[in-house]
């Protein structure tokens, strides 16, 4: 015979406050911890460099000191190329002037480039003037004077010898037309004998 529910609740009454009991004594689980907070970034902040200085001013160029040598290296290089003319010219304006050891070698580079016959060996001549001083001026210009004789000297052997060779050419051209003349004048000879009979 099946139970009323009244007395179905009555009797699981008992059963059902000790399991509650006993759940309500046991421990609760613990809940995991929470995650670390993480640590606060820190964003470096790079300070600007600080600005660069101003380049120096630029030094004046130092004035270049004009030895005597540099300015007749300056000089030759200005007259070179002059025309026969304008040399003249130029030599008779350093002829007026005092014989100094530039002056002596101004005018020994203006008869270097005339080209002209015996002005090589007067721009020798000056040059070795200019040499045989011992003022300060003229031994600023002897190593240079040196030099330009040396220069001349190797051209005067130059030209003795094409001149030699030239007198060479010459005699030898002067012999062949004289051997031709008696070539000439031996056929003559023979074209005016008279023809010999045949012989028999």
């Amino acid at each position: 015979m099946p139970l009323e529910p009244a007395a179905l609740v009555r009797l699981l009454a008992p059963g059902l406050a000790a399991a509650a009991l006993t759940v309500g004594c046991a421990a609760p689980i613990p809940l995991p911890p929470p995650p670390p907070e993480p640590p606060p970034m820190v964003i470096a902040v790079m300070p600007e460099p600080p600005p660069a200085p101003p380049p120096p001013p630029a030094a004046a160029p130092a004035p270049v000191e004009t030895t005597p040598a540099a300015a007749m290296l300056a000089y030759a290089d200005r007259v070179r190329g002059l025309t026969p003319p304008n040399a003249a010219a130029e030599l008779s304006r350093l002829t007026g002037q005092d014989p100094t050891p530039g002056n002596l070698f101004q005018m020994a580079l203006v008869l270097m480039q005339t080209r002209a016959p015996g002005d090589s060996a007067r721009a020798a001549q000056l040059l070795q003037r200019v040499q045989a001083e011992d003022t300060p001026d003229a031994r600023t210009l002897h190593p240079l004077a040196r030099q330009l004789l040396a220069h001349l000297n190797e051209q005067r052997r130059l030209e003795e010898m094409v001149d030699r060779q030239s007198q060479q050419l010459r005699d030898t051209q002067r012999r062949a037309e004289q051997l031709q003349d008696r070539l000439e004048a031996l056929r003559a000879i023979e074209r005016a004998r008279p023809n010999r009979p045949a012989t028999p």
